[in-house]
């Protein structure tokens, strides 16, 4: 299965629905296709008002994504224009029971039968609803124009091809084909120089998930997250093993008496990875538990539904094979320890010491370990500045206080206007303005390519905003020259139009007084400026600033979202709560704060810096472990030492300075690489925004110290152990 996305001189990104009559002719390259329009519209109950997201489809859809009904017939029903296919969440939503075909639901006035329930959708799908309707449902009112017209680009179309046919094929059909169709909107002489109004590229339905500069920084941070769980698991394996190894020490005598009675260096070994995958299996069976008791709060959290059973047969085969490799590696040392000790020395109560090549290599594990926690706690400090700073930093307009309110698509230029001016007057509220959607949130994109008066080139790509006068006002965005106008002031066959000094610059201007009156093309269109504003910033901080043109219009079809500023947020709220159901009885008021939307832009960042905080503390809090394993050994191995220090008149500083001498080289070496591998993890996420916070090494340091304040204190307890052992039982005790 394809789908497609094609970038427009002025659309940006998304796909020609009228590709589908063309894909349907005799000699189509395809098997099946249909085209796919999603809204959020208010779906009636009685009297109760729900925002449904409606997926406008064809028939075909079904075989496609293989859906298929869990009540009623979802075939008929999609070919039906009067029908409507629920999926079981929305049912119980709406009707609190999921056996409702039959019943009836009323969208923007109409009354659609319930013909189907189907399955509910994991939120991380490529078909994404909450109900079905066909695509040519009376309901489907909205863009009639547009969605028909070759030069506007609306929906989804997905096809399945025949074996053999390939995604590059069908591509360069499709241009080939939009290249042909007349009425295209492009400058002159863009296409006669070899340049494409549109680009179409067919893409491979798994790959969709992996296209565009969100979606590829997204998979990045992932396998950065699967990364970080792949290191707490090997530190969790070295504490292990350190543990391991003390535990080994103490059981000198029960090894040498197990060699005495004939076991070999293979039982030992058996013995051991016995014992190593007992361990691994209970804190696998553990670890399931857990999954199993948070998965449905951790989904809730990240937006995502986990389809898959844990407890299905795979992944209990998956689990328990990677508790035994587990227990397996983590035995190797240990038994290696445990087979190489001589059995008179133990059973004579001389006590062994492990061999010079375990103990360096357990010190090497050891500074991997202070090296991991470095690297995930800076790398987490790292991420959590950079998603503090891109929330807060100044993009030139305001939002505190705005309110964005989508109006349905149905309402007529009447019932707009008379809402507008009822919101307006109200007490709580200052300001209000038409647009195509809230200033930054990016839900509606459209760009242009401009031309400065009678010049043909150079071509300037801008972006476009749709609004009403008092625009600037509500955003609190100062003019710099100029004033606002209406839309009906501007010369005959003129659209004004507002510039920030980003166009300025783009336009070569040298100040903004220069480009008021300027006169730009857009293709079958002439705009003058009227008025230049302070540089303004729409795009996401992992995108470049875009010249920005603010073109006001008093047309209807741009009146999509009000947005208005409050003197007081909830009151503000309250009133548009309060008047909406008078203009809009039959649809639900769908208002969202400014500042809001702009953050949601940015939740992937939110929701992965808190994840990796949690990486973070739990890779310290195993360091930890390692170091307290590490500590135990030490004092242990020295506990001779010490006490004959102590005897000959050592102080107290002198013990800790031995314990010191041990740790802190490793801790040393830890930090160096740590901070090295911390650098350079911290600039390659970095690097994928523009807009970045500035860290400098304040995040290493502050990793360093933590890992230090980490080492104090699970190696305190192991140093007032030293410092009170006593002489007389450490010198009698064959096996401490």
């Amino acid at each position: 299965t394809c789908a497609w996305a094609m970038q427009y001189v002025e659309s940006g990104y998304a796909t020609l629905v009228m590709y589908r009559e063309y894909l349907a002719a005799p000699g189509s390259p395809v098997l099946t296709r249909s085209r796919l329009m999603r809204y959020d519209l208010s779906v009636k109950v009685d009297q109760n008002l729900s925002n449904v997201k409606v997926a406008f489809v064809d028939a075909d859809i079904a075989d496609l994504f293989g859906l298929q009904a869990h009540i009623g017939n979802l075939s008929t029903t999609l070919v039906d224009h009067n029908a409507i296919a629920l999926s079981t969440r929305t049912a119980l939503r709406l009707f609190g029971t999921q056996d409702v075909v039959g019943r009836t639901v009323q969208i923007a006035g109409h009354r659609l039968t319930v013909g189907a329930v189907v399955p509910e959708q994991a939120s991380n799908s490529l078909l994404p609803f909450e109900a079905l309707v066909n695509y040519d449902s009376q309901i489907n009112t909205q863009f009639s124009a547009e969605r028909d017209d070759w030069t506007s680009a609306m929906g989804n179309l997905y096809v399945r091809m025949p074996p053999g046919g390939t995604a590059s094929h069908l591509s360069e059909l499709l241009q080939a084909r939009y290249d042909q169709q007349p009425g295209k909107k492009a400058p002159e002489g863009w296409e006669a120089s070899g340049h494409h109004v549109a680009m179409v590229r067919a893409v491979p339905l798994a790959q969709v998930p992996f296209e565009g500069a969100a979606n590829r920084q997204r998979l990045l941070v992932t396998v950065g997250l699967a990364g970080s769980v792949l290191v707490m698991l090997a530190l969790a394996c070295v504490n292990y093993v350190n543990l391991s190894t003390v535990r080994t020490l103490r059981r000198q005598r029960e090894m040498a008496i197990r060699k005495s009675l004939g076991a070999s260096s293979g039982q030992l070994l058996a013995q051991f990875i016995a014992e190593s995958s007992l361990v691994t299996l209970c804190a696998g069976v553990v670890a399931l538990g857990l999954a199993r008791l948070i998965a449905p709060s951790f989904g809730d959290w990240v937006e995502l539904r986990f389809e898959d059973d844990i407890f299905a047969p795979a992944p209990l085969a998956l689990l328990a094979a990677t508790c035994l490799l587990l227990g397996g590696l983590t035995a190797w040392v240990p038994a290696r320890m445990a087979s190489r000790q001589g059995c008179a020395e133990s059973l004579s109560g001389r006590n062994q010491d492990e061999s010079a090549g375990g103990r360096w290599l357990r010190r090497a594990l050891t500074t991997v370990q202070f090296a991991a926690a470095t690297l995930l706690a800076g790398l987490t400090l790292v991420m959590l500045a950079q998603s503090r700073y891109i929330q807060t930093f100044d993009k030139g307009f305001k939002t505190e206080g705005v309110w964005a309110m989508n109006i349905p698509g149905a309402a007529t230029p009447q019932a707009r206007k008379a809402f507008q001016e009822a919101v307006a007057s109200h007490p709580a509220v200052s300001a209000t303005t038409w647009g195509m959607d809230a200033l930054g949130s990016n839900a509606y994109e459209m760009y242009g390519p401009f031309t400065k008066g009678d010049q043909a080139e150079p071509i300037i790509n801008m972006h476009i905003s749709m609004i009403s006068p008092d625009f600037f006002k509500v955003y609190e965005i100062p003019l710099v020259a100029g004033q606002v106008i209406q839309a009906s002031a501007a010369s005959e066959g003129e659209y004004p139009i507002v510039i920030d000094m980003g166009a300025v610059k783009a336009l070569g201007l040298q100040s903004a007084h220069e480009a008021l009156g300027k006169v730009l093309h857009l293709p079958k269109r002439t705009l003058r400026i009227v008025a230049v504003s302070s540089q303004i910033k729409q795009e996401t901080a992992r995108a470049a600033a875009v010249p920005q043109v603010f073109w006001i219009s008093d047309k209807p079809r741009f009146q999509q979202v009000l947005m208005a500023r409050g003197t007081d947020a909830l009151a503000a709220r309250q009133a548009v709560t309060q008047i909406w159901p008078r203009y809009f009885p039959d649809d639900r008021v769908d208002l969202h704060s400014v500042s809001t939307l702009i953050a949601d832009l940015y939740k992937t960042e939110t929701r992965y810096g808190a994840l990796m905080a949690m990486c973070g503390v739990l890779a310290l809090i195993l360091a930890g472990f390692g170091v307290y394993a590490l500590a135990a050994y030490t004092v242990q191995r020295h506990t001779r030492e010490i006490v004959l220090r102590k005897l000959h008149g050592a102080k107290g500083q002198h013990i800790v300075g031995l314990l010191v001498k041990e740790i802190a080289p490793l801790l040393l070496a830890g930090a160096v690489l740590g901070f090295g591998l911390a650098w350079f993890a911290g600039q390659h996420y970095l690097s994928g925004f523009v807009d970045r916070a500035p860290v400098g090494a304040w995040p290493l340091v502050a990793a360093l110290a933590l890992v230090v304040l980490t080492t104090v204190l699970t190696t305190a307890r192991h140093m007032i152990a030293a410092l009170r052992l006593r002489p007389s039982l450490a010198l009698t005790q064959s096996n401490p």
